[in-house]
């Protein structure tokens, strides 16, 4: 109670990103390696964002799981592995390619998690679909296109877990 939390992040594919917007907002975190992470003690970090090529071998979900009965909180990215998405409550869909230039340009937050920033500019040029698996999950943000228009395409999905982005977190609107 009114510390800081202890923020991670692990693995380096487009989590340069998230570092900066970290920053940004003054949050102090710090960097695991990728051979690294077993052997950090799991109750030592509140948050952990995950980078989307990292969770998928034995050790780490290993690792994750005890993170998660230690209540630590995962934020992921594009990718669910199977183990993870049963972490999560996230079920991963279908790989979608944009149908058209711009379609998932945006992110726009709905009013399931107060404090979310209304739009998020990213122009992503593929997403993974995803719903939530039990109850506790919900959609925080849909994939809206350059007119703003809303695709009923899940950006964000939120839970006890943590919370997942269906692309990667891109440059594109660090404020």
């Amino acid at each position: 109670a009114g510390s800081s939390p202890t923020i991670s992040l692990y693995g380096s594919s487009y989590l340069k990103q998230i570092s900066r917007s970290l920053d940004y907002v003054g949050l102090s975190h710090s960097q695991i390696e990728k051979d690294a992470l077993t052997s950090t003690p799991p109750d030592s970090i509140d948050i952990l964002f995950v980078a989307y090529d990292t969770a998928d071998d034995p050790e780490t979900v290993a690792w994750l799981n005890v993170f998660r009965a230690t209540g630590g909180r995962l934020f992921t990215f594009f990718l669910l592995p199977p183990e993870i998405q049963h972490l999560t409550g996230i079920r991963q869909l279908e790989f979608k390619s944009p149908k058209y230039r711009g379609q998932f340009a945006q992110i726009r937050t709905n009013d399931a998690v107060p404090g979310l920033p209304p739009v998020v500019h990213q122009r992503s040029w593929n997403v993974y679909g995803a719903e939530p698996a039990t109850d506790s999950v919900v959609v925080a943000a849909h994939w809206h296109n350059l007119e703003g228009q809303d695709t009923r395409v899940p950006a964000v999905l939120v839970g006890p877990a943590g919370a997942h982005l269906t692309h990667v977190l891109l440059d594109g609107d660090p404020e």
